[in-house]
């Protein structure tokens, strides 16, 4: 899982590097690093959530109901926050990179960038999702 998550950082990453070095009329603006930051959190939420405390409802947990249904709205919450970047980063391939409409009037040369944001996405998805769900609840 960490293999995957970084390898997905490391693509990224190369792609802005990349793109600068050509000289691209475009380099890869700032925004688009923000679907990564907000994925990455959503992994660490996600999988620091307990599981016992997911499947629990009112009745079966010890605690504060409030303080229950605040654990499981900010797992939900992080699930779909995963998702949406997921789907940001389709968009982003398909219309800035793909059919080169670009950002702010400048129209990219290469489409490396798109697609590497679009694996960045996958990979943390595919590496939340082994975290998540390929151990037990005693790990």
């Amino acid at each position: 899982a960490g293999l995957l998550y970084a390898l997905g950082w490391w693509l990224f990453i190369d792609a802005s590097l990349v793109v600068s070095a050509q000289n691209d009329s475009m380099i890869v603006p700032p925004q688009l690093f923000l679907p990564g930051v907000a994925s990455s959190l959503s992994l660490i939420v996600i999988v620091s959530t307990d599981v016992a405390v997911i499947k629990e409802d009112e009745y079966g947990y010890h605690g504060d109901p409030r303080e229950l249904y605040q654990i499981k709205a900010l797992f939900w919450f992080s699930c779909l926050m995963l998702l949406f970047c997921f789907f940001v980063s389709i968009y982003v391939l398909i219309h800035v990179y793909s059919h080169g409409y670009g950002i702010r009037g400048k129209k990219p040369d290469s489409v490396y960038p798109g697609v590497a944001l679009f694996l960045h996405s996958l990979s943390t998805i595919m590496a939340t999702c082994l975290l998540r769900f390929a151990r037990t609840d005693e790990d």
